[in-house]
């Protein structure tokens, strides 16, 4: 939308807000300054070997146990690479598939996670020392690899955080967002309805 020019033109938005529900106490508004939200890329990974019978590992070239590899050394790289004390980073592969029968060394898996930043220069290291983790160990196997790796950029913002635990829950103590056992108390709608319009109200106001 960016690149498409909605941030241009006589009629583009000056300021942009946004609000979430977290597990916090319910109707309780949260923020963080410089930044409440990491950057959020996706990552997917393939790695290509060559499918042999299972009982024949050395006919051909195991891309699981190169995905394994992977997945182990992508956690290396915020934990001992990457100065977190500066700012917060990390790297989760969510999911795995590969391969059809338990006696069948297949001929590629496929991974997808994600890469949370709060620096841009933190977040274009890491991208690169992905980049370059996931192919050596793919090269080393005799397998291959690919990577596939914004608007308060451009404008003012703020984005706050809505509780929506049930009453008398403190904070954090319910289930995280996108589990499924998280629980939304719809009482706390009102307060993130009228947060929303009183920064707007305020916003224009101020003008």
């Amino acid at each position: 939308m960016v690149k498409e020019g909605v941030l241009e033109g006589p009629d583009a938005p000056e300021v942009i807000f946004g609000l979430h529900v977290f597990p916090l106490e319910t109707g309780s508004i949260y923020y963080r300054a410089r930044g409440t939200l990491a950057a959020a890329d996706w990552l997917t990974i393939k790695v290509t070997g060559r499918q042999t019978h299972g009982s024949l590992p050395w006919l051909g070239v195991d891309p699981i146990t190169v995905a394994a590899q992977i997945i182990t050394a992508l956690q290396t790289i915020p934990s001992r690479q990457l100065d977190i004390t500066n700012a917060p980073a990390l790297v989760t592969i969510g999911s795995i598939h590969g391969g059809v029968r338990g006696n069948i060394i297949p001929d590629t898996v496929e991974m997808s996670g994600t890469i949370r930043t709060f620096d841009r220069n933190m977040r274009d290291d890491f991208h690169d020392r992905i980049i370059r983790t996931v192919e050596n160990i793919a090269e080393s196997a005799g397998a291959s690899a690919e990577d596939f790796a914004y608007f308060q950029e451009k404008i003012p913002g703020l984005y706050v955080g809505l509780g929506v635990n049930k009453q008398g829950v403190p904070a954090w103590e319910s289930p995280p967002n996108h589990s499924p056992l998280f629980f939304v108390n719809e009482d706390a709608l009102l307060v993130g309805v009228r947060t929303m319009v009183g920064f707007a109200l305020n916003y224009a106001g101020s003008e």
